[in-house]
């Protein structure tokens, strides 16, 4: 019998290739600007003042956009104000903490630190999902990949055991999941993806019905619990004051087969790397994919494939109905694809390793060998599509950044309470004002924008700093002199 013994440094190395190959690609966002929509953002959590965000990270359904992201934003410029380093360097943090939670969540599935590696390797980087390297306004969806899979996996290191949670345990499991709600709506899956566990480990469906009660007010509570809270979310999200899905067509939903397969054709494009083949996956594909999943996950009885089967169908809901999602929009389902992915390749490298032909190759090295070569295909396809995707990210804040120093140049301070004019612009909707009033750090000073408020040339006459853009450079103008 061929040997299994696994060498002590296999966990190290692994991590080490891991670190690597994630800082080798996530570290030039440190060397990026601010995306296009940071000034939004970060202008919405800083004139609203500190107070409104507590009370919105505890009236967690309120129509308060995304709180957990107001505590990244708040903070940061706070102490750093507009400099994109320490924003970036915040993020890249964050990254590397996913990484090592998608790794948690595979190990306690599968019981397997081969397969949590070769999870945690696809989760690393992916060229797909490059925005939140360089683009600060998509730390939602890493804050809620992070709160989401804090939850999922202390669950999981408590059932992993057979023991309920306790009262303690459930309150600890649902305040990480409340911030993984306060920091995308992403997170409305995880009550179901935690129930389908329940469910998939120990089916209730032929239970009788005290039996049912139980489990119900065991193992399921917690699911129970947090599904409870996301109808309360919802509730909240759709009928108080504001709501974006009404006001807002790029949240608006479509609920209809046709929407559900475009979006899903798009999603496998986008996870599984074809877009190197131009758009390899149709609606019949995506049928195939999942029913080739689903057979393999009955046919070896395996609980663990049959989850994250469940799991990639679930995760993707919440954007599955509304237009133009995509990117690190799928980054918590694509942890469910690793985790698959990484459980059928081990399948295959036990098949190839107990072929005739390698009967007298220890199996280590066979897997080892194979392994080498998955990930070198892997990372072939990654640079591959970096090399399309990455420089229009990078590149993206180049205009925000231009005007931030140029208004530092041009104007580094004014009084208390200044009104200010810009009778042109360089961007289409309120980047300036934001801006400028984030740029002098006070509230009393208010910026007018003249293509977004007109003003009358004796309005404008009154303002205490006019401002225009020729040729793209910022210059003032005298007092007075905005209409002329």
């Amino acid at each position: 019998m061929r040997s299994r013994h696994i060498p002590p440094l296999r966990v190290p190395t692994g991590a080490a290739v891991i670190l690597a190959y994630q800082l080798f690609f996530v570290l030039r966002g440190l060397s990026a600007h601010f995306a296009a929509d940071d000034m939004m953002n970060i202008y919405y959590f800083w004139s609203k003042g500190p107070w409104r965000l507590v009370q919105n990270l505890v009236l967690f359904c309120s129509t308060y956009q995304r709180p957990m992201g107001g505590v990244f934003y708040s903070l940061l410029y706070r102490f750093f104000g507009l400099n994109p380093l320490p924003y970036h360097v915040a993020i890249t943090c964050l990254l590397l903490v996913n990484t090592l939670l998608a790794y948690r969540f595979a190990v306690l599935v599968s019981k397997s630190q081969l397969i949590g590696g070769l999870a945690a390797f696809v989760v690393a980087y992916h060229p797909n999902m490059a925005q939140a390297v360089f683009l600060p306004s998509f730390v939602y969806d890493v804050l809620c990949f992070t709160f989401y899979f804090l939850a999922i996996d202390y669950y999981l290191s408590i059932r992993a055991s057979g023991r309920p949670l306790r009262a303690g345990q459930i309150a600890g499991f649902l305040l990480l999941y409340v911030g993984a709600l306060e920091s995308k709506e992403m997170a409305v899956t995880l009550p179901a993806v935690v129930l389908l566990y329940e469910v998939v480990w120990q089916p209730a469906a032929a239970w009788p019905p005290a039996r049912l009660i139980r489990w119900a007010r065991n193992q399921a509570l917690p699911g129970l619990l947090a599904g409870l809270l996301t109808c309360v979310y919802l509730l909240g999200k759709v009928v108080g004051p504001d709501p974006v899905i009404f006001h807002n067509p790029a949240y608006t939903p479509l609920f209809t087969w046709t929407r559900y397969m475009e979006s899903t054709v798009r999603f496998f494009d986008t996870v599984f790397f074809v877009q190197v083949f131009h758009h390899f996956f149709t609606p019949g594909k995506v049928l195939i994919v999942w029913a080739l999943l689903l057979g393999a996950a009955l046919w070896r009885r395996d609980r663990r494939l049959l989850w994250m089967w469940l799991f990639t169908v679930v995760a993707p809901l919440p954007i599955c109905f509304v237009p133009g999602r995509n990117g690190i929009c799928l980054s918590i389902p694509l942890v469910a694809w690793a985790v698959s992915g990484a459980i059928l390749f081990v399948w295959l490298c036990d098949a190839v390793a107990q072929t005739r032909l390698l009967a007298r190759v220890p199996i280590p090295v066979t897997r080892g060998a194979l392994i080498l070569l998955a990930l070198g295909v892997l990372l072939r396809l990654t640079v591959r599509l970096d090399r399309i995707n990455a420089p229009g990210m990078r590149h993206e804040g180049d205009l925000t950044w231009s005007v931030i120093e140029q208004v530092r140049t041009v104007q580094p301070t004014v009084p208390h309470g200044s009104r200010i004019l810009f009778v042109n612009d360089v961007f289409p909707m309120w980047d300036t004002k934001f801006i400028a009033e984030l740029t002098y750090h006070d509230r009393s000073v208010n910026v007018w924008l003249q293509h977004e408020t007109p003003l009358t040339p004796a309005e404008a006459a009154t303002m205490d700093y006019v401002f225009k853009f020729e040729g793209g450079r910022l210059e003032r103008l005298p007092r007075g002199g905005a209409f002329h």
